[in-house]
């Protein structure tokens, strides 16, 4: 599954990809590089961290929290902008190289 958000993250924009990338990384979820390097060879692309990373730093605060806000309960949804800077600090900081 991190497989699949990693792809879902180097080919399209979306908040809720970041989230689920953090949230299976933080519940122990492998992340298989050969298959990752297989999903993207249908892209013409191969995995690179570094680009990844600009893709998840470059979100905005804004629209990451429009993106999730429907999936988040009420009363946690103020603290989506603080959520994004660590959720992007902890990928940094896991993602493998």
């Amino acid at each position: 599954m991190g497989t699949e958000k990693i792809r879902a993250l180097a080919t399209k924009k979306r908040g809720r990809d970041i989230f689920d990338l953090w949230y299976l990384i933080s519940q122990g979820a492998r992340i298989d590089m050969n298959l990752i390097q297989k999903k993207l060879a249908h892209y013409a692309d191969s995995y690179n961290k570094a680009f990844l990373l600009s893709r998840i730093n470059e979100f905005s605060e804004q629209d990451y929290s429009a993106d999730l806000r429907p999936f988040i309960p009420i009363n946690q949804r103020n603290k989506l902008t603080e959520q994004l800077k660590y959720v992007q600090s902890y990928l940094a900081e896991r993602l493998p190289v």
